[in-house]
């Protein structure tokens, strides 16, 4: 009986630190979601309005976004840290996209260099194709971390992918 109870034992502390373990990575998710819905929102308003001031919350919100995926780095499954970044690279992307339109955009109305509207038309085509692609991400990510967080067990044996 004795052999029996100690099984018992392991098993109570296996799952005591699994359940540790899941409590704080729910918590983790749901914080690097929200992140990830301030950095959406910033990305939208800077979509609507490509402005200096959009651009610089968004790139504050981008890399605040990268920093807790970097930092969190222990807790988050590795399939879904690589999706994560490669929705971080995009937006990342998405910025530079924006930064550019910016500058052509002073630049043309200054008259300091002979821009063509399909030029502008071209950056704007580019980001809206970025801007889908993040849109695609997120949607992605959001799936799967919903079926991440409702069907993990206790074994770690998790065979989804992102």
């Amino acid at each position: 009986m004795g052999s029996l109870q100690k099984e018992v034992e392991n098993y109570k502390i296996n799952l005591n630190n699994y359940t540790r373990y899941a409590d704080e990575q729910f918590k983790l998710y749901n914080e690097f979601w929200i992140s990830l819905c301030d950095l959406r929102n910033s990305a939208d308003r800077l979509w609507e309005r490509a402005s200096k001031d959009n651009l610089l919350s968004f790139a504050k919100q981008l890399k605040e976004t990268k920093e807790m995926l970097e930092k969190s780095v222990f807790l988050i499954e590795d399939n879904h840290y690589e999706t994560l970044m490669k929705t971080i690279d995009t937006f990342s992307r998405f910025s530079f996209g924006k930064e550019s339109l910016i500058q052509l955009a002073e630049k043309r109305s200054s008259n300091t260099l002979n821009i063509q509207s399909y030029q502008l038309n071209e950056l704007i085509e580019y980001n809206r194709e970025i801007k889908n692609e993040y849109n695609e991400l997120l949607l992605a990510v959001s799936k799967s971390l919903k079926n991440h967080i409702y069907y993990q067990n206790p074994n770690f044996e998790n065979n989804e992918s992102m």
